[in-house]
């Protein structure tokens, strides 16, 4: 007898490899089911076999795979529990009620209806015990290539959101003016994190806030309101830029946002900051290039009005030199040939240093050569460049101011 049952069990084999192949290669749930009804429709002579689920512990039974013509007469002989559960009522006309639980909290329940003649073996029930192990293995790596793939998924998502952050990265580094900026940086947060919509908000304190949207047509009040958000911001210059992405989109709709796409948010906000920073200190550069072109000028303009050579004049020696502590100030020397013979000697020094002082200096060279054309007395002289020279400076600027003239 035993021998026997090794025989017709071995005999099996071959069918319940195939059978877990069959399983194995199956793309849901309801798909296993219906392969693995038609598995114990070859191993077996059953009248009916009805296929129940249960989602959880404490949801209902439903039909899997048909419609229960007498769905309450047959509850009172399905149970649950950790592991699995096979038991037989012949003399009711069932041939076996079977409960199996799944590794996701699932509940498979089986109910076999048999006609009397046709009753289990014991080597039957064996068998169909070993084919709900082999559902069982089957199931379990159906959930391991659901979870594969899963992870190849996410893996692959990641790799396209890192991908897409640096490019947006050397992108927001190139932009043009600040609209560009934050239209491409809510457009690639959007892309990357799956946001059906985003905003950047900009708030000085004071005043009316700015706001920018992508889509551009977007609501920003019904994105600020919205629960399915994340956010992140940063300070530049007292005025807040504040990110918001609003309702991640998947498959199953609009859900919240995870950890990673929260990560990915802070970092493109950081790469915003950085690129206004760096549109600042290049704006920064640009003007201080232009300044010291400015500079550049002026001091040629300067040194024009500085004599690089003085007058010989017999019996005397006369020696000048300026040295600006920066490209243009306010120091000034000259020594002017007059008529009949005569020079003037002029030391002037201007309060402060830069181009104000400058300025003020070529003013007084101008009115200077002017009056001393005249032959007007030193006072009067004196007197008229005053006046010019205090109208024309600030409050904080004043000349000191010396003249001589020598009558070899």
């Amino acid at each position: 007898m035993e021998q026997n049952t090794v025989d017709k069990l071995s005999f099996q084999v071959n069918a319940l490899q195939e059978g877990f192949i069959t399983l194995a290669k199956s793309s849901s749930l309801n798909d296993m089911a219906v392969n693995f009804l038609q598995i114990l429709k070859k191993n077996f002579i059953f009248e009916e076999i009805y296929i129940l689920q249960k989602n959880s512990a404490t949801s209902n039974w439903e039909g899997l795979n048909t419609e229960i013509p007498d769905m309450v007469s047959i509850l009172p002989y399905l149970d649950y529990s950790a592991s699995l559960q096979m038991s037989y009522f012949p003399d009711q006309g069932i041939a076996a009620v079977i409960t199996l639980p799944l590794p996701d909290s699932v509940y498979l329940g089986f109910v076999i209806i048999q006609r009397p003649e046709d009753r289990l073996s014991e080597i039957d029930k064996i068998v169909l015990k070993i084919l709900m192990q082999v559902f069982d293995f089957a199931y379990k790596s159906f959930l391991d290539r659901k979870k594969e793939k899963k992870l190849i998924f996410d893996l692959n998502e990641k790799v396209f959101q890192l991908n897409n952050l640096v490019d947006t990265a050397i992108e927001l580094s190139g932009f043009k003016n600040r609209n560009t900026l934050y239209s491409l940086a809510l457009e690639r947060a959007s892309t990357i994190t799956n946001a059906s919509s985003s905003m950047m908000k900009i708030s000085c304190g004071v005043g009316t806030d700015e706001y920018y949207t992508f889509p551009s047509n977007a609501d920003h009040s019904e994105i600020e309101k919205n629960k399915f958000r994340i956010e992140s911001s940063f300070v530049y210059k007292e005025r807040r830029y504040t990110l918001i992405l609003s309702e991640k989109e998947t498959r199953g709709g609009a859900t919240f946002f995870n950890d990673l796409d929260q990560l990915l948010l802070d970092a493109l906000a950081r790469q915003v900051a950085a690129a206004i920073e760096n549109d600042d200190l290049n704006k920064q550069a640009l003007e201080k290039k232009l300044l010291e072109k400015e500079l550049a000028v002026a001091a040629s303009i300067q040194q024009q009005i500085i004599p690089t050579t003085l007058p010989k004049i017999a019996g005397y020696e006369i020696a000048g030199i300026n040295i600006p502590s920066k490209e243009v100030g306010g120091d000034y020397f000259d020594c002017i040939e007059l008529k009949n013979g005569r020079y003037a000697f002029i030391i002037a020094d201007v309060a402060g240093k830069g181009i104000s002082a400058a300025l003020l200096v070529n003013t007084l060279n101008a009115a200077l050569y002017s009056y001393l054309e005249f032959d007007l007395p030193l006072t009067e002289l004196s007197d008229k460049l005053n006046k010019i020279i205090y109208k024309a400076s600030p409050s904080d600027k004043y000349i000191t101011f010396f003249i001589a003239v020598l009558d070899p």
